[in-house]
């Protein structure tokens, strides 16, 4: 029912050899001086065909806190990522490698280290996901349009052409500016949402039918009824209804904030929805909500009314 995001998975730990001191043997030597000979000379590698960037660009969603990271074999503008975005940029025989950077919100309210959320490659062959097999981030700064990330490793898999894409060391970037959503702005001033005692203001409301079920989809930067949320959103908050009056079932928070993608039903037998018409159908619909609920330790408390895109079937 949901669209998948891409999530990060086990960190990437690269050990090497240690020694106890100089080695004199002449064939260990050689075989050292052959071993750092073949080693690639850029930290981005291709089924390990070492990649040469000439440029790096970071932009974001306007409202959202997640980055993303464009490295690219030829040159490209800020310009140009904001004409595609949110989807990827579009070069002339050039290689690209894009990497969803966010600092996941934790049960505490307090933002995480900044980590990978996912990571695409365009090529020849076209655009395409990768299945992340390990990825961390040590440390990200912004200095003005400077973006410095330490310790930056990536170790990812092309299901499409079975090569592993990987990324290893620290890079400098350029700060684009953030690009704002095609989708009208519905900005929902009389609903107060927050997780773990962060506040977070609302922008996009749809409510979408699933067979005798509801949902209605709140998220911070606008959207509509044909977006697809897998990219360019970190945060959306799901609430699945059922019956007449509408009653909450399940809610689940998404986005790449949420890598674990909380979710449950803790509360939902106090949480109130009055809605003043059917759910079905176009236009919108005015839901009331009133609640608090716990997913997976995230405090969840929702109030206030909310004016949401009837969607239709999904």
């Amino acid at each position: 029912m949901k669209p998948k995001a891409l999530f990060w998975g086990a960190l990437l730990i690269l050990a090497g050899s240690g020694c106890d001191g100089p080695k004199t043997d002449k064939t260990a030597t050689a075989g050292a001086s052959a071993s750092a000979a073949s080693r690639p000379s850029s930290p981005w590698t291709v089924g390990d065909q070492p990649v040469k960037h000439v440029a790096a660009l970071v932009t974001g969603t306007q409202g959202e806190t997640a980055l993303r990271l464009t490295l690219s074999t030829a040159p490209l503008s800020c310009d140009s990522l904001a004409a595609s975005f949110p989807g990827g940029a579009v070069v002339t025989n050039a290689t690209l490698l894009d990497i969803w950077l966010t600092q996941p919100l934790e049960k505490s309210g307090q933002p995480g280290p900044w980590s990978l959320a996912g990571a695409l490659l365009t090529d020849g062959k076209g655009r395409r996901g990768l299945t992340t097999q390990g990825a961390q981030v040590a440390e990200l700064s912004i200095t003005g349009q400077d973006v410095h990330i330490r310790g930056l490793d990536l170790a990812a898999l092309d299901g499409a052409t079975g090569r592993t894409v990987m990324w290893s060391g620290d890079l400098a970037a350029s700060l684009c500016p953030k690009i704002a959503r095609q989708e009208a702005d519905r900005p929902q001033d009389k609903l107060e949402l927050s997780v773990a005692g962060t506040k977070l203001p609302i922008h996009g409301a749809t409510v979408h039918q699933n067979g005798k079920q509801h949902f209605l989809r709140l998220t911070r930067a606008p959207h509509d009824c044909a977006t697809d949320v897998a990219e360019g959103f970190d945060f959306y908050l799901d609430l699945t209804m059922q019956g007449a009056p509408p009653a909450l079932q399940v809610a689940s928070l998404q986005g790449a904030i949420f890598p674990d993608s909380p979710s449950g039903s803790t509360g939902r037998d106090t949480f109130t929805i009055e809605a003043d018409g059917p759910l079905d159908g176009t236009g919108v619909v005015t839901l009331k909500l009133a609640g608090s609920l716990d997913l997976r330790g995230h405090a969840t408390a929702v109030k206030g009314e909310v004016t949401a895109l009837r969607c239709g079937p999904q």
